[in-house]
């Protein structure tokens, strides 16, 4: 039960970012956003984040140089 309610908030949690991501705004600046309005703190945020959207989110982290791909040790602060 726990596991399948954790599941359904990272669902729900990723559609309401995919909602918010549009051309020019990356995922990282919307969850950032999306923390600071909500008074989230990121371990609050790292439970929400499926395996998916942390794809999208190193993806992007790739694309802008925040973290090297060639690094497998590298990882986003969250």
């Amino acid at each position: 039960r726990g596991l399948m309610a954790q599941v359904s908030k990272q669902q729900e949690f990723q559609m309401i970012i995919e909602g918010l991501v549009s051309d020019g705004i990356s995922y990282i600046d919307v969850i950032t956003e999306y923390m600071e309005t909500n008074e989230l703190e990121p371990k609050q945020i790292k439970k929400l984040i499926s395996p998916t959207l942390q794809e999208k989110i190193t993806r992007e982290a790739i694309k802008f140089r925040l973290i090297d791909k060639e690094e497998l040790g590298s990882t986003l602060p969250l």
